[in-house]
């Protein structure tokens, strides 16, 4: 099993490259990690001093924790490649990848290298839109958002999950990628995806 508190530290810097975050939640022995679009769950998790989870999303926290370790399986290293080219991630040509730039100082007449202003010191720009829907196991969401989720599996040393959908009782439908230990999900877009996985060879 991947180290849980690296896990966490890996989803919930996810969910702050989504939309900011929502506070960290215990829910049992699972620490919680949201940005109302994105969410993950780590057991085993340092969880002193968070609090319990949110009641208005309880449901679909206890959804997602109790999903089995079930569904088809997804090598995350295939998954992670094939997302980056549907998002369309390439390579910053205003810093050619480094993440930083030379610029101009106004105090004096020299430059100095600054984290590069064309991709926030990434080394690389998301072209796709990040609406952009990719389809998964017949499940569409965002491109990118879930593309988040998995850079954070890969991260963590996670090579093999499964991928389900469930639906919690709150209505709200997930597609959930599942580890020992971690599980991650995704609401479903309402936009129509011309990419699916796993594709289909001819």
């Amino acid at each position: 099993m991947s180290d849980p508190h690296a896990t966490y530290e890996a989803l919930f810097n996810a969910c702050v490259d989504d939309f900011g975050h929502d506070p960290p939640w215990r829910a049992g022995e699972w620490l919680v990690a949201c940005s109302g679009r994105i969410i993950g769950a780590v057991r085993g998790a340092d969880a002193l001093g968070i609090e319990a989870m949110n009641p208005a999303a309880a449901s679909t926290i206890d959804a997602l924790i109790n999903t089995p370790d079930s569904g088809d399986a997804v090598d995350v290293a295939a998954l992670r490649s094939w997302l980056r080219g549907v998002a369309r991630l390439v390579k910053c040509t205003r810093c050619d990848g480094t993440g930083t730039e030379k610029a101009q100082c106004n105090r004096c007449d020299h430059s100095h290298e600054h984290q590069c202003g064309g991709c926030d010191g990434e080394g690389e720009r998301f072209l796709g839109g990040v609406e952009k829907p990719a389809c998964v196991y017949g499940f569409t969401t965002s491109a990118y958002r879930l593309l988040l989720l998995v850079n954070a599996l890969a991260e963590s040393g996670i090579a093999t999950a499964r991928a389900l959908t469930i639906a919690a009782p709150d209505g709200l439908n997930l597609l959930v990628l599942s580890a020992d230990g971690v599980r991650v999900g995704i609401t479903a877009s309402t936009l129509t995806a011309s990419a699916s996985w796993p594709e289909v060879t001819p």
